[in-house]
């Protein structure tokens, strides 16, 4: 039992260290929170905003399969950048 709580406390505090990092980097990279991070149209950003967000991921324009709303910082491609944005302005 014990050895389980510690599997799971490290596994906790590696996933707050990851989230730290991830928004230290995207506030580095400049976020900017002007951007509307309602992918669908809906009026609230929600899980069908981050389901269009990674059906969109790896997309760029051009391709068949790329969505220009999912794109939040506007530089061309949907990448974790995107993400960072998403995840840093709501």
């Amino acid at each position: 039992m014990l050895k389980c709580w510690g599997s799971i406390l490290v596994a906790a505090g590696m996933m707050l260290v990851a989230s730290a990092t991830f928004a230290q980097d995207a506030q580095e990279a400049q976020v900017s929170c002007d951007t509307n991070t309602d992918i669908d149209g809906d009026g609230i950003t929600g899980p069908r905003d981050f389901a269009i967000l990674k059906g969109a991921y790896g997309t760029n324009e051009g391709d068949s399969d790329f969505v220009a709303a999912a794109d939040l910082n506007h530089d061309g491609w949907v990448t974790t950048l995107d993400y960072q944005v998403m995840l840093v302005c709501n």
